[in-house]
């Protein structure tokens, strides 16, 4: 007789869990996320993280990227986003980052340097933080208000840079012009210069005084003096004869 044996052979059946992803969005302040998957104006190339159904994951803000490759600088809204960490689920993940632009001003200025009047009225400028600008002198326009009186001196060092995080003041500096006035010593009756010319030198538009520069010369004696001793230096050069 034959014997029959029965042997029991497990059969196993393995499963995993499902695929699951998480999508890391870094978008400008503002930007409508309400359709994630159409979002595609984004500060960073949206990241995404693969793994699977109760995997945890993690993000990160990228302000650091986004700068480095930016004129521009951005500041973070808020890093402690809600779901920057968690486990994925079966449903997509949406993580957003949000980033700000920030704002800046700069002041320009343009002023007397030896007195330190303002010229014309101070401009403030908008713009942001990394963003370029440029300034100019505005000498023709204040010649136009105080009769052609001005020089420019010197164009500041920060007349053209880029919007910082503090308030930029931007200076010119203008001095009046020079002038001259020549007081002259004449024979009256050849019309010679009888003794060394003085010439007194100031800035357009301030005062002179000639009425101390009469000489004793020598064999003569002074029959006439300048009718107009004291007055305002001129762009043009003022003669006075004794």
């Amino acid at each position: 007789p034959g014997y029959l044996y029965f042997q029991l052979v497990p059969l196993y059946y393995y499963y995993q869990k499902k695929a699951a992803n998480v999508k890391v969005l870094h978008v400008l302040e503002g930007t409508d996320v309400s359709d994630p998957e159409s979002v595609t104006d984004v500060l960073y190339p949206t990241e995404e993280l693969t793994g699977r159904v109760d995997d945890s994951y993690s993000t990160q803000n990228r302000l650091s990227e986004i700068n480095s490759n930016s004129q521009i600088e951005y500041e973070l809204v808020e890093d402690n986003v809600a779901n920057k960490t968690g486990q994925m689920t079966l449903d997509t993940i949406y993580v957003v980052y949000e980033y700000r632009t920030i704002p800046a001003t700069i002041k320009i200025e343009h002023k007397d340097i030896d007195t330190d009047e303002e010229l014309m009225d101070t401009v403030t400028e908008n713009g942001l933080v990394g963003e370029s600008y440029t300034t100019e002198n505005r000498l023709d326009d204040i010649n136009e208000k105080y009769d052609n009186k001005y020089e420019l001196v010197s164009e500041p060092g920060n007349k053209d840079g880029e919007y910082k995080r503090e308030e930029q003041v931007i200076t010119y500096y203008y001095r009046k012009k020079p002038a001259k006035v020549v007081v002259k010593y004449v024979d009256k009756a050849s019309g010679e210069e009888i003794a060394e010319r003085v010439e007194k030198t100031g800035r357009v538009g301030t005062e002179y005084d000639v009425s101390g520069d009469k000489k004793e010369i020598e064999g003569y004696t002074i029959v006439e003096e300048p009718a107009v001793k004291t007055g305002i230096y001129t762009e043009e050069k003022q003669e006075k004869i004794y």
